[in-house]
């Protein structure tokens, strides 16, 4: 199979990749030649996106209304929105200076390794290229501007602010942005796991006589998408931890201001949408979590399932036959090349992160709650607002 040919295999990310293009979300690249395309324009690119969100944070400083609601809310809804818009800040400069001057190499070898693994598996990617693989990314896509939507609405409804102005200069660039960010991740993620499935049954077709030939094949195989996990872990690691550490900030923040309009305010239709628009934050800001660490388990899991599978195959032959040890050498090799998913070393990333998450979330919850309790009667009394 020819190079270009294989690079066709690449079709499931190629669509995605060109849209994140626009945000420098992904390098630039020559799919055909999987190589970078022009790295020194889309270094002036980035330079330029980096430019624009410096201007726009200086211009919010500047804002006199803007100013003012942030004045009126309470003291733990102020330090909780200082910490949100840094964290989205610094998420979003990574991103763009990431992918426009560090990632080129990193996003090529992915794209590479992709193909070499594509290359023995003779195109049996079909999940990758059915409606269905872009089609539930679509859906995702419309509810999520539409909530995005409808809370920006609800945003300047509430404290009486414009919308263009709230879309301009509210964080909801910056969780688009994000929601960008989370579909490559699954996309990739889920890449790495079909290629694992399929590596699973092609190893359960294999006859008994190329067992010692095809095990050599699947090391291999193995090795090279391990690899690939590890290029994963160095591009993604620190944007994963920012994004977890705003979903935190931020629920914290919904839940405390859904709170605090409870005590300050007793028009219902403004309280239906502090709700409404608080439930569907907390629905992005959950389902982010969710797309994130689930894919992620299930790829670990389709791993191990290889490794099993090669042990229990072994035991259908003599133990002391060739193909008995040639499958438990395989299987030794797919241990020791263990996929791992983790945050820059800090933490394995798995299902348990979600209890952790909505443990820690829900106890420094609490917490901002009591020390709101002296802040929230008075000013209950005096009739002010404050800000979503």
């Amino acid at each position: 199979m020819s190079q270009r040919a294989r690079s066709q295999d690449l079709n499931f990310i190629r669509c995605i990749n060109t849209y994140l293009n626009i945000f420098l979300i992904t390098p630039w690249t020559a799919f055909d030649k999987k190589s970078t395309w022009k790295p020194i324009l889309a270094k002036l690119y980035g330079t330029f996106l980096t430019l624009c969100l410096a201007f726009r944070e200086y211009y919010l400083f500047q804002d006199g209304a803007l100013i003012s609601i942030f004045q009126e809310g309470l003291v733990s809804t102020k330090i909780l929105n200082a910490l949100t818009l840094m964290v989205l800040e610094i998420f979003v400069c990574l991103c763009v200076v990431r992918s426009a001057f560090f990632d080129n190499e990193n996003w090529r070898l992915i794209l590479e390794n992709f193909c070499l693994v594509d290359k023995h598996l003779h195109g049996t990617l079909v999940e990758e290229k059915t409606v269905k693989f872009y089609g539930k990314r679509l859906i995702g896509y419309v509810t999520v501007v539409a909530m995005l939507g409808y809370i920006v609405w609800a945003y300047s409804y509430i404290v009486n602010f414009p919308v263009l102005k709230s879309l301009i200069l509210g964080p909801i660039i910056h969780y688009y942005y994000e929601f960008l960010i989370v579909i490559l991740l699954v996309s990739l993620v889920e890449a790495i796991k079909n290629r694992y499935k399929c590596l699973t049954r092609k190893f359960l077709i294999v006859s008994k006589n190329t067992v010692l030939q095809d095990a050599q094949i699947f090391a291999q195989d193995y090795q090279i998408l391990s690899e690939t996990v590890q290029i994963f872990n160095k591009m993604f690691s620190y944007k994963i931890i920012l994004i977890i550490l705003h979903c935190a900030l931020s629920l914290i923040d919904a839940l405390n201001t859904c709170y605090a309009f409870c005590f300050l305010y007793e028009n219902t239709y403004i309280i239906f949408h502090v709700f409404a628009s608080t439930f569907c934050l907390v629905i992005y800001l959950l389902g982010l979590v969710l797309a994130v660490t689930l894919p992620i388990e299930s790829t670990v899991q389709e791993s191990k399932t290889f490794v099993d599978l090669c042990y229990k195959t072994g035991f259908k032959f003599s133990q002391d036959s060739e193909e008995a040890q040639a499958l438990e050498k395989l299987a030794s090799h797919a241990e020791h090349f263990a996929v791992k998913f983790s945050a820059a070393g800090h933490f394995e990333i798995n299902k348990a992160i979600i209890l952790k998450f909505v443990g820690s979330v829900m106890s420094y919850f609490i917490i901002v709650m009591q020390l709101n309790g002296n802040e929230l009667l008075p000013t209950a009394k005096s009739g002010n607002g404050t800000n979503l």
